[in-house]
């Protein structure tokens, strides 16, 4: 008798759960989200920054560290918006986010990579960006890190454009994209 009520209840619970698992999925996803939003996020705020020509709202994005070790991030900022020809029309994301996650003595970091292209009214502009969504070791490090862009037509189209692949600190402006070795 025992059995059978044991039985029961699990079969319940499992019935249950197969009807309900759809919304309790979206309930559990409004309070987590997952890297490609977080990423898509990012990368909105960054095109109304760029739409807006907003060099404080670009700025608050970057890490502190990136502050601290850039010598003149507004003037970098002017540069970015001097680069980028016409009006900005649209976005997608190309490629990533790549993320790293690493727990080192309790500490946690979550690095993300992610390759985004724009298209303006006269053209359009590739993007890589590394920011660090999470450093409990050092919060000085979250925020964007690394962001290079380029002109989409100066590079090869069939990889994403991951800049020369140094993650270089602060805003780096027409670097080439570092491409896979052709004798691999």
């Amino acid at each position: 008798m025992l059995k059978k009520i044991i039985i029961s209840i699990t079969f319940i619970f499992i019935l249950i759960f197969s009807f309900t698992s759809c919304s309790f999925t979206n309930i559990f996803n409004r309070f987590v989200d997952n890297d490609e939003q977080i990423a898509n996020k990012k990368f909105e705020q960054i095109f109304e920054a760029i739409n807006n020509k907003d060099i404080d709202a670009l700025r608050g994005m970057f890490s502190k560290t990136t502050l601290n070790e850039t010598d003149n991030i507004d003037e970098d900022i002017n540069s970015l918006y001097d680069f980028i020809e016409g009006n900005v029309v649209t976005w997608n994301r190309i490629a990533g986010p790549t993320t790293f996650d690493t727990f080192d003595y309790g500490e946690k970091i979550k690095d993300m990579q992610t390759s985004y292209e724009i298209e303006t009214s006269e053209g359009k502009y590739s993007f890589a960006i590394q920011d660090f969504i999470v450093d409990t070791a050092n919060p000085d490090n979250v925020g964007i890190y690394s962001m290079y862009i380029i002109n989409t037509k100066d590079i090869d189209e069939q990889f994403a454009y991951w800049g020369d692949g140094e993650w270089t600190i602060g805003i780096n402006i027409n670097v080439k994209n570092a491409l896979p070795d052709e004798d691999s």
